[in-house]
């Protein structure tokens, strides 16, 4: 006879690590190919990120500090195709 998972038994084995991992591995990954901040697809993104904001939250911060403050600590002015 099979007895069903109390709440408390589901919440233990859904934060094991096993069912984790089991979970990340079955989601869907894209690839990524980075681009360093002066190209094309980064000067698009910036126009589409200030262009969200609109008036009501003012972009104050320029690309390059922006990009510091998401990543301190990498120089994101070179490009990063490796």
């Amino acid at each position: 006879m099979l007895r069903r998972e109390t709440e408390r038994q589901v919440e233990m084995r859904q934060r094991s690590y096993a069912w984790q991992q089991k979970e990340e591995e079955a989601e869907p990954w894209t690839e990524l190919r980075r681009r360093g901040a002066d190209s094309r697809e980064a000067a698009a993104l910036w126009d589409a990120v200030t262009a969200a904001a609109g008036a009501e939250v003012p972009m104050t911060l320029g690309r390059q500090q922006y990009l510091d403050l998401l990543v301190p600590g990498r120089s994101w002015s070179r490009d990063l195709s490796c």
